[in-house]
């Protein structure tokens, strides 16, 4: 009254209010199951207690006929509260939840956390997600809802109204407006009729036993490659390694730790032997009797790793790892490129290098520390004939790690006499026998 105004009620019916069919039209997040499916869910898994993912529009409802507490994703009228990720979940519930399908992955972990029972609606899709083993392992009993394709008017209620963004098209029967592309009116229930393909002047003729032909002899071909068969054995055997674990997994639901313990289970079988400093056959470059492991050399484990990241890729698990949510591949881990830094280390410590043709400096004085000298053991240096220099390889220092190395000479001539007797005396420091 201060301001000289005053507030009164009145009453307004729905077909006055102009904001009524507005307000009523719906959106993708006020989806949710009819009542007969929410009755048979409620009757098997039943029940329930809370509803962890709904708005007020779409809260199911207990038996006796009333609202489930329940969770928004923002701050609503009667919610329990916002965003079921900040909340604590009483091991005594039984929740429901009809999540969005990007979200099943994350929350089926976060739900696993919680230690309650719950019952989700997940969708069963081609190729199928990351997250299908660990629903289907962890779920005491599921069954299918409905198939892709199936319509039914009890099974997603229809708006009221159109979208008022979109054309119109009248129903034949009742002339109420609806959406482009309608099958069924949202006044009357009338089934929209489908255009008969022979009124389309725009459809084409088309054999698809020829065009599915052509596709299988291209992919035999390719499944014929080296490089597929190659990884066709690898996919083999890292199934089979991955079934045996002591918590059966598949590729689906590695991890990537399971990844690296494959890598050092498969290294077992390389052919490259790993010298220790004591052994007296270090820095021979064939495999020769003893007790030292053979292992893959550094090249290979590189390339398996490549294959295996492009195995996941292609069972659905791309980009980078995360380790917050657990998705991702694998293979390309932090945990699995460090394996390989280790490899190419310890591999480069024992003087082993990779096979193929190393380009030999004249004049070489530059990439190489001084301090490497001192790292130089007797068997990577050679005397020239006649007395007339020193053939050096350095292997393993601190700018050289495995993936190159330097081989030079250092002749004996007048204008190098000086460097001779310094460079002896480094490789006698570190003699090792």
């Amino acid at each position: 009254m201060a301001h000289n105004l005053s507030l009164s009620l009145h009453y307004v019916p729905s077909h006055l209010n102009p904001a009524h069919q507005p307000s009523r039209v719906l959106s993708d997040l006020d989806c949710t199951l009819s009542q007969d499916r929410w009755k048979r869910i409620d009757t098997t898994f039943g029940p329930h207690t809370i509803d962890l993912m709904a708005l007020p529009s779409n809260v199911r409802h207990n038996r006796s006929g009333n609202p489930l507490p329940f969770f928004s994703p923002f701050p609503c009228p009667q919610s329990a509260g916002t965003n079921v990720f900040a909340q604590s979940i009483a091991r005594q519930e039984n929740a429901y939840l009809f999540p969005p399908f990007l979200l099943t992955g994350p929350l089926f972990r976060f739900l696993e956390s919680q230690s309650c029972t719950f019952t989700i609606i997940v969708p069963d899709i081609s190729p199928r997600k990351y997250w299908w083993p660990l629903v289907f392992c962890r779920a005491s009993c599921a069954y299918k809802l409905a198939s892709k394709g199936f319509y039914s008017q009890q099974n997603q209620p229809l708006p009221e109204v159109p979208r008022v963004w979109k054309p119109a098209v009248q129903c034949s029967d009742c002339s109420y407006p609806n959406d482009t592309g309608f099958r069924f009116c949202q006044a009357c229930g009338y089934k929209r009729k489908s255009l008969a393909p022979d009124d389309n002047p725009h459809l084409v003729s088309l054999d698809l036993p020829s065009l599915d032909l052509r596709l299988e002899t291209l992919q035999a071909v390719n499944d014929h490659k080296p490089y597929q068969v190659q990884k066709s054995k690898l996919r083999k055997e890292l199934e089979s390694f991955l079934s045996s674990l002591p918590c059966p997994k598949t590729l689906l639901s590695a991890s990537p730790r399971d990844v690296t313990r494959f890598l050092v289970w498969k290294d077992r079988k390389g052919k490259t032997k790993v010298h220790v400093p004591t052994c007296s056959l270090f820095g021979a470059k064939k495999a020769e009797v003893c007790s030292c492991p053979s292992n893959f050399a550094a090249g290979t484990v590189a390339n398996l790793i490549g294959k295996l990241r492009s195995l996941f890729v292609e069972s659905g698990r791309g980009g980078e790892w995360n380790d917050l949510l657990g998705i991702g591949n694998p293979a390309s881990h932090h945990s699995v490129k460090q394996y390989l830094v280790l490899i190419r280390e310890e591999q480069a410590r024992a003087r082993i290098t990779p096979k193929q043709a190393v380009p030999l400096f004249f004049e070489f004085f530059a990439g190489d520390r001084a301090s490497d000298l001192g790292r130089i053991f007797t068997k990577e240096v050679l005397t020239l004939p006649d007395d007339e220099g020193f053939l050096f390889k350095h292997t393993f220092g601190k700018t050289l790690r495995g993936k190159n190395s330097n081989t030079f000479m250092v002749k004996n001539a007048p204008t190098l006499q000086f460097v001779r007797s310094p460079i002896c005396a480094s490789t006698s420091n570190c003699v090792i026998s």
